[in-house]
């Protein structure tokens, strides 16, 4: 645990506080008061998640925010909740996480933030003991971005994403941003909104 801590100070941000989510796992709050927030699980990577391939055996979720949110108690609690249900997710249905796949949003989140799932995006690798440990960032969706990706895939959704964030939170997918303008023109390989079979 104190070389995935330190490797989390060292690639996000020192820990300002860590906060109970489960049997096994804690919260880490990470670069508090700094243009972003990240909060990032600490002790799911001690389990091996069920995955044929080795490379995703073990791993940590995040979830990240501007720093114009207010981190109180009840804010650590909806978040806790998150990552304690997407930490259940592998071992429930005995696969690991894959990149691009879109995960439903608990209902207490949804009720709170508005949002209808995540999308599941690698961000960071850091070994330990020889072994690779993946940190996911859980990108929250909503309904329409969810079903977006169903129909023509993450792939198409990333560039629309990329165009719609501040280039400065390059960690950081804001938990209270506007949806996405599914209209906005989509690179020339994929064409737009409106073209679809």
């Amino acid at each position: 645990m104190e070389v995935l801590k330190n490797f989390i100070t060292e690639a996000f941000g020192d820990i300002a506080l860590t906060h109970f989510v489960c049997e096994g796992i804690k919260l880490c709050l990470v670069s508090p008061d700094g243009d972003s927030k990240c909060f990032i699980s600490a002790g799911l990577s001690n389990k091996k998640m069920p995955a044929e391939d080795p490379g995703r055996a073990r791993a940590e979720i995040m979830l990240s925010a501007t720093g114009e949110l207010c981190c109180d108690l009840k804010v650590l609690e909806e978040v806790s909740r998150v990552l304690e249900y997407a930490s259940s997710l592998p071992f429930e249905r005995k696969r690991a996480f894959e990149m691009g796949e879109v995960i439903k949003a608990p209902r207490e989140f949804f009720l709170a933030w508005g949002y209808d799932g995540f999308l599941v995006f690698p961000v960071m690798q850091m070994r330990d003991k020889g072994e690779p440990i993946n940190f996911f960032v859980l990108i929250p969706l909503y309904a329409s971005e969810a079903q977006w990706i169903e129909e023509l895939g993450w792939e198409s959704f990333v560039p629309l994403y990329n165009m719609s964030v501040d280039e400065r939170e390059l960690f950081c997918f804001d938990v209270k941003r506007a949806p996405i303008d599914l209209s906005l023109e989509m690179p020339e390989s994929h064409g737009s909104c409106d073209e679809r079979d």
